[in-house]
């Protein structure tokens, strides 16, 4: 999931970062951190908030595959 996606599912979802944080047991400082990219997200993270939010964890994490390819490619043809 990217992290924009991962915001607006929990948003939808209806969980704040503090209630989302209490269910995956994790500071709400730390999940505020990795929703902006501060800070990586592991796959078991991703697997405790996919189930919280009852998501596929695949979904999420294709979403974010594509992001950072499209990233990638603007990064290499304007390195060009």
């Amino acid at each position: 999931m990217s992290y924009e996606k991962l915001i607006t599912t929990r948003k939808l979802k209806g969980y704040t970062q503090e209630k989302l944080a209490q269910q995956i047991a994790m500071e709400q400082t730390t999940l505020s951190r990795k929703e902006r990219g501060l800070s990586p997200i592991s796959d078991e993270e991703w697997q405790r908030i996919a189930t919280v939010l009852q998501v596929p964890v695949d979904d999420i994490k294709e979403f974010l595959v594509k992001i950072l390819l499209k990233m990638s490619i603007v990064h290499l043809t304007t390195s060009l």
